[in-house]
């Protein structure tokens, strides 16, 4: 699920942003994060269902997040150069 929708904004959203800009990719990202998050919790809602991240158990919600950091950074750094976006 998280590399459908990271896919999607990287292969869709972003380049659509013209003129790309931090702020639009900021916005952009935290909507679909709040979307993955938001179908991600109502998916295992009230399962019990814990992940095994790291060493820890953690819900669906937080392994979300993380997931999606840590797929999305080589991307998004990536995608920064090309652009030529600065922070």
């Amino acid at each position: 699920m998280n590399a459908a929708g990271i896919a999607l904004a990287y292969g869709v959203i972003y380049p659509r942003l013209m003129p790309i800009t931090m702020g639009k990719m900021v916005l952009a990202d935290a909507i679909m994060t709040a979307v993955l998050v938001g179908i991600a919790v109502a998916w295992f809602w009230d399962s019990g269902t814990q992940f095994w991240l790291l060493g820890w158990y953690v819900g669906p919600a937080l392994f979300t997040v993380i997931t999606l950091l840590v797929i999305e950074w080589p991307l998004f750094s990536w995608f920064t150069k090309k652009h030529g976006i600065t922070f």
